[in-house]
Order: C-alpha cells, then sequence, then structure tokens
C-alpha cells in the first residue's frame, strides 16, 4: 500500500530526528531522508545530516554515539547513516535609495538597520534544510526597513567553499543545484607551480584558468573544466592543487 509506506516513512524519518535531537540538543537543523531516492538508489538505508549549533557538522564522536542509540531502536532491515551537509554561501549586494525628508535617521543608520534585516530574514529563512530563498520577499522586507526607503537593486551571488586534496590529483565536482549564470573564484596554486591561478567561464560552458601579470589576465588553459549553467554543476578533471597559506 502506498500510502501506509509513506507514511512509515514519515513516521520513521520523524522518530530519528526526535531522539537525535533528544540525545544531543545542541543542533540548529536536522534532515532525513531515505536511501531510494539517492541517485543510484541504495535501498535499506535512511540517511541523516545535521547541523550543530557550533560549527558545521556533528564530530565522528558524535555521530558514532547517536548511530549506537538509533540502530537499537532502529527497524530490522533499516541502516541510519550520517551525512555532512553542504553548505550554499549567499553573498548579497544591495544598493538602496531613500528620501532623506521622510526620515529623521542619516544614511549609515538605515544602512544598519537594512544589514539587520538582511541577517533577520537569513536566520528565519534560510538557515534550515529545505528552506527555498525568495529574492523578492527579502527585497520586499528591505523596503520596509524605513519608510524613507523608495525601492532597491540587489544582486545576489552564491559560492561555495571548495575543500581541496593537496596529496593527489584528482576531479572535483561543485554542485550549486540551482541554475547558474557566470563562474569565478579566488586565487588558488597548483601542485609544483608557483603562480596563483583563478578561474572564470567562458560563456559557452568551458572553465578558462589564468594568472595576472602586469594586471593582464594571461589565459594558460581554455579547457580546465566544464560548466553546466542549467543544473548548476561544475567539473574540473585531473588537478592537484596546492593549499594557500592565506
Amino acid at each position: 500500500d502506498r500510502f501506509t509506506w509513506l507514511e512509515f516513512r514519515r513516521v520513521l524519518f520523524r522518530s530519528y530526528k526526535n531522539i537525535i535531537l533528544k540525545e544531543y540538543p545542541n543542533i540548529d537543523a536536522i534532515s532525513a531522508w531515505g536511501g531510494d531516492t539517492a541517485n543510484p538508489p541504495v535501498y535499506g538505508k535512511v540517511y541523516i545530516s545535521a547541523k550543530p549549533t557550533n560549527g558545521i557538522s556533528l564530530t565522528t564522536e558524535i555521530k558514532d554515539n547517536l548511530l549506537k542509540i538509533l540502530k537499537s531502536k532502529s527497524v530490522v532491515g533499516i541502516t541510519p547513516e550520517f551525512i555532512d551537509a553542504e553548505f550554499l554561501y549567499l553573498t548579497v549586494d544591495t544598493k538602496f535609495y531613500y528620501d532623506p525628508s521622510r526620515t529623521t535617521s542619516i544614511g549609515s543608520t538605515i544602512a544598519s538597520n537594512v544589514i539587520a534585516t538582511v541577517k533577520n530574514f537569513v536566520d528565519s529563512e534560510l538557515n534550515n534544510y529545505d528552506s527555498i530563498f525568495r529574492k523578492s520577499k527579502m527585497q520586499r522586507l528591505i523596503d520596509f526597513t524605513d519608510k524613507s526607503i523608495l525601492n532597491n537593486n540587489t544582486d545576489i551571488m552564491m559560492y561555495k567553499i571548495l575543500p581541496v586534496n593537496s596529496e593527489v590529483e584528482m576531479t572535483y565536482t561543485i554542485k550549486y543545484l540551482n541554475s547558474i549564470n557566470s563562474v569565478s573564484s579566488t586565487g588558488f596554486r597548483i601542485y609544483n607551480d608557483s603562480n596563483v591561478y583563478y578561474m572564470k567561464d567562458d560563456g559557452d560552458g568551458n572553465l578558462i584558468k589564468y594568472h595576472i601579470s602586469n594586471n593582464k589576465e594571461i589565459i594558460d588553459s581554455m579547457t580546465f573544466g566544464v560548466v553546466n549553467y542549467k543544473d548548476g554543476r561544475i567539473t574540473i578533471p585531473n588537478v592537484r592543487f596546492s593549499l594557500l597559506t592565506d
């Protein structure tokens, strides 16, 4: 019975989350899902991801202790497993326009209040699993921050922090899970190479590697990787990054 199975899944996932929160309440957000929804499917598993109050992932010790408790209470044939969350960050660049005759506040005070509005929006709307960022809603809240604000122009940039393995050459896949318009990166080094390189796309799905010399961009590779703009997937094959000290 499909309905019964769906209800069982919901109860099971809710049960796992409640057990974890009871045993370890210092968690800001938690999610659980079935392995059958993975690609490819992994049957008989329930995956759990949790963000602690302090930090971005649970320690190995905490995860091991929680798994022991979950397995003792789990349904036979179902194995729980923790998955560390991947974080997608947003940079908000907003310019607001206001009428000084409609307020007694100075511009810097209104700007501080706008920043507080954006932070409150993030805390209430985004710091959870399955949340959706709605730019229009945030822009409305910015306009309502002060009665003198007439409108705002706001640009959003997504970024991810890419952990690299400086010991081996490997392929990296960066998933934004959103459509993207363009790509850029901060500086990085390649093993046995003293240059500081950067990445950008060419608009046709190719990832370019370049360095700066005499304030000019010098292209080193036109095929450093590939970009899928529709699903926000970037692939960088066969590279050994070297960590930057800064």
